[in-house]
């Protein structure tokens, strides 16, 4: 029957019972009966279950070898206990292993008593991978090569992607000229997503000086030349500091003496410091005879003689093989023949072969 009282825990209550001010307990409920009628009462025993809290969303980063981690951290709010964890692979204890779990999203629920409905909050979980910069290494270049990537001279497995320094400190692409370039320790870093740090490595380049032998060449010389320097008729810029050897083996004095020296060929050569490769260049020595036509000379005969051959008369130095010419400067056959032959100079010559001169008596 309406019109009663209300009396609970907290003393006289308004009969509606607020879960989020009102105390749990025993409350009654009063109809004053009109005598000889006696009171009626009734009681309503309030059970008051707690709503559970699983906190907020929230999220976690993780590196790939960070330590396990409890992903309740990642949780807002203040979320009750003794709830449970689910997450890309099913159930799980709440301990996050980055090298061993997904990244993903992980639902933690807190179970509610009836009539409470469960909570739940989930903590969205990234791990970033530990990059890997390789390991510090050496290597030595010849300064001619072509352009050469640093990347796989470094020591393991280097991933891409990162930023190379050279020894000035100054960033560049990562390849190299080495005719362009320095001896010294070039670094690569690679910047890492937090929390996971930046790695480096260091390549320790050493460009070796390719040797220059210079050219070779052909060195033409007469008997009669003078005394020629070997390493000036090199051809190009040679450097200096190699070593000679001729054709009867290695030779310690460069100067080419004609009628002393042997002709032939003669190499320069100078060794190198791996990986650039040793440089020679030849000389190659032609020594020609200077040809002798003999000593001029007069010759009187009597207009009855016979024919008389000239060349003998020149003397013992005079080789064979010239030709003459009468002294009309015509042909002449090389005898003289009174009252055929005109008498004068008659000229012998003997072609010089470069650079020996003509010869002539």
């Amino acid at each position: 029957t309406a019109g009663g009282t209300w009396v609970g825990p907290a003393g006289a209550s308004s009969g509606t019972f607020d879960p989020a001010i009102d105390p749990p307990g025993d409350y009654t409920y009063t109809i004053s009966g009109v005598p000889p009628c006696v009171d009626a009462s009734a009681t309503v025993t309030v059970a008051l279950n707690p709503s559970p809290n699983a906190g907020s969303d929230g999220a976690l980063v993780f590196c790939s070898n960070s330590a396990p981690e409890s992903l309740s951290t990642g949780l807002g709010g203040t979320p009750s206990l003794g709830g449970t964890w689910t997450g890309p692979n099913g159930a799980m204890s709440g301990i996050f292993d980055p090298s061993l779990a997904p990244a993903g999203s992980y639902v933690y629920t807190v179970t509610g008593a009836a009539p409470c409905p469960s909570s739940s909050a989930t903590v969205a979980v990234t791990v970033n991978a530990l990059l890997d910069a390789g390991s510090d290494a050496s290597t030595t270049l010849c300064e001619t090569a072509g352009a050469t990537a640093l990347i796989g001279l470094l020591g393991g497995t280097p991933d891409p992607g990162g930023v190379w320094t050279d020894p000035s400190n100054q960033v560049f692409a990562g390849s190299i000229t080495p005719a362009a370039a320095t001896s010294g320790a070039y670094t690569y870093t690679i910047v890492g997503a937090a929390p996971c740090p930046s790695a480096s490595s260091t390549l320790n380049v050493t460009i070796n000086v390719q040797p220059d032998a210079g050219s070779d060449a052909t060195l033409n010389l007469c008997t009669a030349s003078a005394a020629v320097d070997l390493f000036a008729s090199l051809g190009g810029a040679p450097d200096a500091g190699g070593t000679w050897s001729g054709p009867g083996g290695p030779i310690g004095n460069t100067t080419f003496t004609p009628g002393n020296s042997a002709p032939g060929a003669y190499t320069y050569a100078i060794a190198a410091q791996a990986p650039c490769v040793a440089s020679a260049a030849t000389v190659t020595v032609n020594v020609s005879a200077q040809p002798s036509a003999g000593v001029s000379a007069p010759l009187s005969v009597c207009s009855s003689s016979g024919s008389t051959p000239l060349l003998p008369i020149l003397g013992a130095t005079a080789l064979p093989g010239g030709s003459w010419t009468d002294p009309s400067g015509a042909p002449s056959t090389g005898s003289f023949t009174p009252g055929s032959s005109p008498d004068g100079a008659y000229t012998y010559t003997i072609l010089g072969v470069a650079p020996c001169p003509d010869a002539q008596a």
